[in-house]
């Protein structure tokens, strides 16, 4: 069984990724397909533009019948490599840049993950999408096939800060419902409470005196509280106030 030092495994995996790239190429998706494992079992397949779990050689034929017709033709921009051997050992990371480190002597599957670069077809011409992939090969004999291969869009700074965004806005919304909700029971609590007393006596008068301030804000205000909560809570804080309350008589 050959014995790999650092670079030939390096050499192989971008082999391996040329010939995968090159059957794109064809625009055979037969081809394409034949790159992956046809054992039972083994293969794992998350493509970058269906929802489907691909397990077996038909079902990815049937995705890149779609796929190559875009005129497909990939570059890689980062990658790293990790190798195992035929023991099943702990991966051991090598970086594309070359840095050296120590590999497995019998390497019966490495995994090549990184950054890639499409440039596909589309309505308005040639377009680049960018996304994360990763790909498990496995020899089989004198041969190397996919088991794993999960490519996914890299996800753009203008998505992540929509994401952002709208989760600050629902925990907002979240808090001003919870501050109106409990200005609701304050308010309650003090109509029964004065419907107890007005069944009990003709009048109520509320002495003059002045009533406790309620507790301040003392805890920092994260920023993305808005305004409508602060004003929710100046609400509730008059609400609580007995003197802002007509009694009936």
């Amino acid at each position: 069984m050959p014995i790999f030092r650092t670079d030939d495994v390096k050499k192989l995996g971008k082999e391996n990724f040329k010939l995968w790239n090159d059957a794109l190429a064809t625009k055979d998706p037969k081809k394409v397909a034949a790159m992956y494992s046809s054992t039972e079992g083994e293969l794992s397949f998350l493509p970058t533009v269906s929802p489907d779990h691909v397990k077996k050689i038909p079902g990815t034929e049937d995705y890149f019948k779609e796929f190559v017709k875009k005129n497909p033709a990939g570059t890689i921009t980062d990658e790293v490599f990790q190798m195992l051997d035929s023991g099943g050992t702990t991966p051991t990371a090598m970086a594309g840049d070359g840095q050296p480190g120590p590999v497995p002597g019998r390497v019966q599957a490495y995994l090549h993950s990184g950054m890639y670069t499409f440039m596909l077809d589309g309505p308005g011409g040639r377009t680049p999408v960018s996304a994360r992939f990763s790909y498990m090969w496995k020899r089989y004999g004198k041969e190397w096939k996919i088991t794993h291969h999960h490519s996914s869009a890299t996800p753009s700074s203008t998505t992540a800060a929509t994401s952002t965004y709208e989760m600050q806005k629902y925990i907002s919304d979240l808090a001003i419902a919870a501050v109106a909700m409990a200005a609701l029971a304050a308010v309650a609590a003090l109509a029964a409470a004065a419907k107890a007393f007005s069944n009990k006596a003709p009048s109520i008068t509320i002495p003059p005196a002045p009533a406790p301030a309620p507790p301040p804000l003392t805890a920092p205000v994260p920023t993305f509280v808005s305004q409508e909560i602060m004003q929710a809570y100046s609400v509730c804080s008059k609400l609580t106030d007995p003197r802002a309350i007509a009694l009936p008589v």
